[in-house]
């Protein structure tokens, strides 16, 4: 049986797998630093519509 704080880790290890694989298939180019975490620091506005501005291209161009 795992235990909850395994299963806890296996979930983080492939919900950050299946994001960076989302990241390849739209195009962009994970680093090896890009992760999902807890301790990530938060997007300014002036980033996240970047981010935004980036796909909207992407989809419409």
């Amino acid at each position: 049986m795992l235990t909850q704080a395994k299963k806890l880790a296996r979930f983080r290890q492939i919900r950050r797998r299946n994001y960076r694989a989302s990241l390849r298939l739209e195009g962009f180019a994970p680093s090896s630093q890009t992760h999902l975490d807890e301790q990530a620091p938060l997007l300014s506005p002036q980033d996240i519509e970047s981010r935004i501005a980036q796909i909207k291209a992407r989809y419409v161009g």
